[in-house]
């Protein structure tokens, strides 16, 4: 008889509510969407090594897509550039984005070092805004304000953007990146450069 690993069954029961809350029409409050969240890099930091890179993006799949909204965060990381981009182009990068943030996840979080999350307070900036503040706690103490912004729509909260210390953007630190490719060379550069990148985290 094989007895079921404890962190595996962990990581599906996380798994598993984070899908439920992707279906569930966002019945989950923007803080509920956090805590689930960081629970679930808690999960696969833990099991970074013995998951390899290529099984933290397939774990980190679901989680990250069930807590963003990576269609929007796309969109607000090409700036005036989306509106140049053809239908075609828009999807082609969308998908792009979407496999790049996940993998950028899956190089970030692949250690434990004893850290925790925090969640410090929620504050509403708009009827359909949301600002979750946290940080991450280091085991000797030391911590660092990650805060994130979470937009409702559709009746699902999902997070937009991160600012890590309290004011730097990652939406914004991505769209500085992404302007000079798409304004000299266009989308599909920019297409191609995501791409390339998401191959090189995993080589």
């Amino acid at each position: 008889m094989t007895i079921p690993n404890p962190t595996k069954l962990l990581v599906a029961a996380i798994v598993g509510s984070l899908i439920a809350f992707q279906s569930s029409a966002g019945q989950a409050a923007p803080r509920d969407v956090i805590a689930t969240y960081q629970a679930g890099l808690l999960s696969v930091m833990k099991r970074a090594k013995e998951l390899g890179f290529a099984g933290r993006v397939k774990t980190l799949t679901p989680i990250v897509t069930a807590a963003y909204d990576l269609g929007s965060v796309a969109r607000r990381a090409a700036g005036s550039g989306w509106r140049k981009m053809t239908p075609d182009q828009r999807r082609r990068y969308t998908a792009a984005f979407a496999r790049f943030s996940i993998a950028t996840h899956a190089a970030r979080f692949k250690s434990f070092g004893g850290v925790r999350f925090e969640i410090t307070g929620q504050r509403r900036l708009a009827a359909n805004q949301v600002l979750v503040d946290t940080r991450i706690v280091e085991r000797n103490g030391n911590s660092t304000a990650i805060n994130y912004l979470l937009l409702e729509k559709g009746g699902r909260w999902a997070i937009v953007d991160v600012y890590l210390k309290g004011s730097i953007s990652e939406v914004a630190t991505r769209r500085s990146e992404f302007s000079s490719i798409l304004r000299d060379k266009g989308a599909d550069a920019l297409i191609a450069a995501l791409r390339r990148k998401t191959a090189e985290m995993g080589s």
